[in-house]
This record gives structure tokens, sequence and C-alpha cells, in this order.
């Protein structure tokens, strides 16, 4: 279902584009900052994912009528916290994997779905052991055996707040909620909801 429907549409959106282009550029550019006095880390993250739909959504004009999506996700990640600040920005890459089922004109859907994505983010300590975070998140939009040069929908932008708790000096638990910028088009949901929970842990073991 996921490959037959998402073949079909493509739009474009000039200023959503415009918008999601700088968010990605102001976020990298405090990676150039390269802070002579830091602490640098590389971690590993993983997290169960709780996907589902707010709104209801309509493929060719029928119904459709889709259950919460479940899978997982597993990051590796770089960051560097200042010394004399509270920030911290980091870069991850990772695999997104979730099944969805649902129906769709009167039959039964289901399928899974496998996403590459790559997070950019920057966390700030509220406490000693609390910290919040906003990630700006890209995947692939379409399953890689669908790509096409000529579609302008190949990926997916998404903002992610988040909230961590620090368990120990290598360990943290965190709670984040992710959701879609763009495209919101409603067959790119069916595999990849437009809202999805993440909960999961976090494992700094390498100081750089």
């Amino acid at each position: 279902m996921d490959k037959v429907l998402f073949n079909y549409f493509s739009f474009n959106n000039s200023k959503s584009q415009m918008k999601i282009r700088f968010t990605l550029a102001f976020v990298l550019f405090l990676f150039c900052l390269n802070p002579v006095r830091a602490q640098n880390y590389l971690g590993f993250q993983l997290n169960s994912v709780y996907g589902f739909e707010s709104d209801h959504l309509k493929i060719f004009n029928n119904d459709l009528e889709l259950d919460a999506s479940y899978g997982y996700q597993f990051f590796a990640f770089y960051s560097y916290r200042f010394k004399k600040q509270k920030l911290e920005p980091k870069l991850a890459i990772g695999w997104k994997y979730l099944q969805f089922e649902g129906e769709f004109d009167e039959q039964a859907i289901f399928g899974n779905t496998y996403k590459l994505s790559i997070l950019s983010g920057l966390d700030y300590r509220v406490h000693k052991k609390w910290i919040v975070g906003l990630d700006f998140i890209i995947e692939n939009n379409l399953d890689f055996e669908l790509f096409r040069a000529a579609n302008s929908d190949l990926l997916r932008y998404n903002i992610q707040p988040r909230i961590s708790y620090k368990l120990s000096k290598k360990w943290m638990a965190s709670l984040g909620f992710s959701k879609v910028l763009y495209p919101r088009v409603n067959h790119f949901l069916i595999a990849n909801p437009s809202n999805q929970f993440n909960l999961g842990l976090a494992y700094k073991p390498f100081k750089l």
C-alpha cells in the first residue's frame, strides 16, 4: 500500500521550503562556532515510537481509517557542551522503523516503512538533571526504492521539542514529540504519521 499510493503525488511550497532552509542553516551555524572550551561527546540513543493522526484522512475522496503506528528508532550522535554555558548543540544520524495498519475503501491495509533520519538540535540545561531541547529532523519521505529525481517531495521535515532527565553521568532518559512541517499530504502520512511520540534512553560513553 505504501509503495502503490506514494508514486502519484508531488507539490511544491516555496515559502515553506525557505523557512525550513533558514532554520536548518541557523542550527548548523551553531556547529561552526567550534568553541575551544567545550566538552565533546559521542553517544547512542534508542527510542520506542508511537505515531498517530489527529485529523481525519481522505485518499482519492475515500475515508482512510488508521490505527496507531508503532516502531523504534536508533540514533548515533555527536554533541558538545559549553563549559561556562548551559547549551549543548548536537548532530545525529539514525534509522526509524514503523508498522502501520488500518482500513481503506472497506479493505484492511497494513505495512511497514524504514526512514533514514538526520537530526540537528540544541539542548539547554534548566537544572543539574533536567534538560529541554529542540530538534530539526530531515528524513526520506518516500521509501528509497521509490525515489525519483523529478519528485519534489523526496524529503520530510520535522520539528521536535524534547525533555530529558539525567540518570547518571553517561545515561539519560528522554521524551520527545515530533511534528511534521512539510510536506503535509495525506498519502505520505499513511506509513509515517504526522504526530509521533518517542520515549528512550541515551548513552554517552565517549568523551573526546
